[in-house]
């Protein structure tokens, strides 16, 4: 199955701001072109940071796997 990655809001927040290196751009880039996944902690509070970029970050949700907040999602 490969390496999986679950993206938290900092990460997202940095991302749709273009505040990450290129090349951490581009990596997020790759996890978002294939299964981006998210808790749905970082849904709920990515949506209060990302203000200016609302409708691409709702596209953006709609190609994500939304994990509840269960006990390894705590601990990830």
């Amino acid at each position: 199955m490969g390496t999986r990655h679950l993206i938290d809001t900092n990460t997202l927040s940095d991302y749709f701001g273009e505040k990450l290196p290129i090349n951490g751009l581009d990596f997020i880039d790759t996890l978002v072109n294939e299964n981006p996944q998210i808790s749905v902690m970082t849904r709920i509070e990515s949506l209060s940071y990302l203000t200016p970029q609302i409708e691409t970050f709702r596209l953006f949700v709609s190609y994500c796997t939304v994990f509840d907040l269960t006990e390894d999602i705590i601990h990830c």
